[in-house]
């Protein structure tokens, strides 16, 4: 079962809307901004403090395990993910799955999705099972304070696993629109991923500076 639950929260106030692409403007600042596709988001990653990311200096040892990642969204195009880490996955490593109870949504006034709980609801994905201790901050840098990762049951097969999953600290009101990956690759990959080959590139080295892998 899934050990996370997305919470809904009171008087929360939707995010300034920012330009499809999340990382470009993060990368260009001269302070590595605290923690997804704009703005390398605040408070969102579990070990970004590690990294020196989430504010003060205090080092924390990075965890020995890194659970399996289920992704939703723009993670699920191999370009994207060749852009962010820098390497291709091994395709053994990218497993089809799906997230049962929950479907993959509009952001409210973004070109990406957020996972909601859906009765019923079975969200397509991959589950991502060879990432390192680095790449998992990579990937907190990159979804930022609009994400926060959590434990979700995932289906691969017929075997049922716990995964880790990003899922939005907005609350999504109920019927927002589906999202779908093939419609976010014809309408805005393109522009997408131009804006932000370079923008990843330096969101790596700026990690690394910090900390190496």
């Amino acid at each position: 079962m899934a050990r996370g639950v997305l919470a809904e929260r009171e008087g929360f106030e939707p995010p300034m809307e920012l330009p499809p692409c999340r990382i470009s403007s993060a990368v260009h600042s001269t302070t590595l901004p605290p923690l997804r596709e704009s703005e390398v988001r605040q408070g969102g990653g579990r070990h970004g403090a590690a990294y020196g990311i989430a504010g003060g200096s205090s080092q924390q040892s990075l965890p020995l395990k890194v659970h399996p990642l289920f992704v939703y969204g723009t993670l699920r195009d191999p370009d994207i993910l060749l852009a962010l880490l820098g390497r291709a996955l091994n395709a053994d490593a990218m497993l089809l799955a799906h997230a049962p109870g929950f479907v993959a949504v509009n952001y409210p006034g973004r070109v990406y999705p957020a996972l909601v709980r859906y009765p019923g609801g079975a969200a397509e994905g991959l589950m991502l099972t060879d990432l390192t201790p680095f790449e998992r901050d990579l990937l907190d840098a990159f979804e930022g304070n609009e994400y926060r990762r959590d434990f979700v049951a995932v289906v691969i097969g017929e075997e049922l696993h716990e995964a880790e999953a990003y899922l939005p600290t907005a609350m999504v009101k109920p019927g927002a629109p589906t999202w779908e990956l093939s419609r976010w690759q014809a309408e805005h990959k393109e522009r997408t991923l131009s804006s932000e080959r370079q923008s990843a590139s330096d969101l790596r080295l700026k990690l690394l500076a910090i900390r190496p892998i």
